[in-house]
This record gives structure tokens, sequence and C-alpha cells, in this order.
């Protein structure tokens, strides 16, 4: 009897067998079986998470350097007249490489589409440290820009990871990574380029490709997750058929050519000029085609209607994030570039503000 009950003590169950009410008893084993359920985390998950942040802190900490530092850019490499679309090609991958990757880590798993753009991110920020004109540095902005298309995957990975119970501090992480690469991208960019030092730019972008290939280091070594459900259901031409292609041409092809529009507006071209004029309408013309295709035409597309369907939550949950991607750009890359055209000459008061 005795080997039992300490047998029980080790499974975590416990039972009151001699309790004359049920109840008391039930509710007794329901509370244990609770306590056996709760998950005990291993170091390697808190890594993964660590990682996932570090990889947003990377996104973020590129943004406010092309904002804020734009002009010191410039002035080592010149061409001042391009310099807007260093923010501009990074805009413009995460609207092409976002949907699909994200769509395909259903079929194929989240692994290599995490992996792989967040290397590319290192790449790129190397090519940007190095770059000897503006040329260069749009291309390894290229390159870095595609490791934002995994930015939807980060908030799935770190839920992925933890336990329900445990989702709102992974997401709190993920943040708070975001927050600490901007925060650090405008002190540690303003001590590097301060004092009249524009070419600080270069170490700037070695930090920046140092935080990326660290993180994904790290996410290659630590995150193994087991096979999803679909990765093994579906055949290769299944997985094929079931991406929405068509949704990724008019939606990528349609905001490209809308915010080339934007970026070329008064930038050399007067709003009435027909290099503005033609991607705008275009572009405008085939979103709204975008717009009729996943609302008339594709019901389990990227615009899944399964997601509408319930309640209002997920639709008012979508207004919100707009709200917040405006914000997010309009902080990180855009105000701190605008002080220091309009009001500021001090880096430090710069980053302060």
């Amino acid at each position: 009897m005795a080997t039992n009950d300490a047998m029980a003590r080790e499974k975590g169950i416990t039972e009151n067998v001699i309790c004359n009410d049920p109840t008391e008893a039930h509710h007794e084993k329901i509370d244990a079986e609770e306590q056996e359920s709760v998950p005990h985390f291993h170091a390697k998950t808190w890594l993964v998470v660590l990682a996932v942040s570090l990889i947003y802190a990377a996104h973020v900490m590129n943004l406010v350097g092309l904002g804020t530092h734009g002009l010191d850019i410039v002035a080592v490499i010149g061409g001042a007249q391009k310099s807007s679309w260093l923010i501009g090609v990074n805009v413009i991958m995460v609207v092409v490489f976002g949907p699909p990757f994200s769509q395909a880590a259903d079929f194929w798993g989240r692994r290599w589409f995490l992996i792989v753009p967040t290397f590319c991110g290192g790449i790129g920020s190397i090519i940007m440290s190095r770059a000897t004109s503006m040329d260069m540095a749009l291309a390894g902005q290229c390159i870095v820009g595609v490791s934002y298309g995994a930015q939807p995957l980060l908030h799935a990975v770190a839920s992925e990871v933890l336990t329900h119970r445990n989702r709102v501090g992974a997401q709190a992480a993920v943040n708070a990574g975001s927050g600490l690469g901007g925060v650090a991208g405008l002190l540690l960019g303003a001590v590097m380029m301060g004092n009249g030092n524009p070419s600080g730019f270069r170490n700037y972008w070695y930090m920046t490709a140092a935080l990326y290939l660290v993180a994904a280091a790290v996410t290659t070594i630590f995150y193994t997750p087991p096979l999803r459900k679909l990765q093994t259901e579906l055949s290769l031409k299944e997985k094929l058929g079931r991406l929405d292609w068509i949704g990724y041409v008019l939606l990528g092809s349609g905001l490209v050519l809308f915010m080339m529009a934007l970026f070329w507006a008064q930038n050399p071209y007067p709003w009435k000029d027909p290099h503005i004029l033609a991607p705008l309408l275009i572009g405008a013309t085939i979103s709204a085609a975008f717009v009729t295709y996943e609302w008339k035409l594709k019901a389990d597309g990227m615009v899944h209607h399964g997601l509408f369907s319930q309640d209002r939550n997920f639709a008012i949950a979508l207004g919100c994030i707009f709200c917040e991607g405006l914000v997010y750009f309009a902080a990180n890359a855009f105000m701190p570039f605008q002080l220091e055209i309009l009001y500021e000459t001090s880096k430090i008061r710069i980053a302060l503000q």
C-alpha cells in the first residue's frame, strides 16, 4: 500500500479514496491532473522565443537606421535622389513575400521560411555596410527586405512553442524585441554617427548583420518543430494548388505600382507627371481587382472567408493592426528623418525625441 501511495505521489495524482463525498474526491483528482499537465519549459524553448525577438529587433534596427541616418549614408556614398528607395524596397518586400511565405508555411512548415529569410537579412546588412554606391546599398536592402517577408511568422512561432496560457507573454516578448530594436537603433546609431562621423553607418549595419546572423543560427539549432499535419497529408501538387497564386500577383503588382508612384511624387516628378499618374492609377485598379477577386471569387485564398464568418473580432483586429502598421513605419522610419531635416542637428537629441 505504501508503495502504491509513493507511486501515486510520483505521478502527481492524489485521489481522496476514503472521502465519503465523491464530489470532493473528484475535485481533488481534477486539481492533481491540472498540476500534472503544467508543462515544463526547457532552455530550448526560451532560446527560440529569444531568437524570434532578436529577429524582430533586427528588423526595426534596419528601418530605424535607414530613417534616421539616411543623410549620413548619402554623405558617404552619394545618390541622394535614390535615397528614399532604401526604405521603399523594404516596404515592397513585405508586400511581395509576406503573404506567400505565410501561406506556404502552413504546407511546408515554418522552420525554413523563418531561417532562410533571416540569413538573407544578415547577408544584406553586410552588403549595406560595405556599400560604395547607392545602387550597391539598394541591392543590399533588397536582400535585407526578404527577411521582412518572414515577419508574420515571428508571432506564430512564439505562440507555437509555448502553451495557450503563456502566449500573451510570448507576444509581449516579441513586441519587446521590436521596442528594444528601435531604442537601441536610435541610441547606438547616434553614438556611431555622431560628431561628424557619417561613415559610422558601416559599423551600424555590421551590428545589424550580427543580430540577424546570431538569431538565424539560434533558430536553426533550436527550432526543430514536428511535421505539421498538412506537410505529410498533401502531395506537392496539392500544396502548390492550394496557394493563392492569382492573389499574390494582384496584391504584389498593385501595391508595388501604387507605392512607386508615392515614392516618386515630388522626388523627382510632379504629381501630374505620367511617371506618377500611370503607376498610381494602374496600381489602384489592380488593387481593386485584388479586393474583388478575394471577395467574390476566392473563398479560401490568403483572405480566407472563414476568418470573417463567425464574428467581427478578426476584422476589428485587422483594422487595429493596420493602424499599428502606419504608426510603426511613421515612428521608426519617417519621423527621425523629418526631425533631422527640419528641426534638429544633434543625433542624440533626435534619438531621445
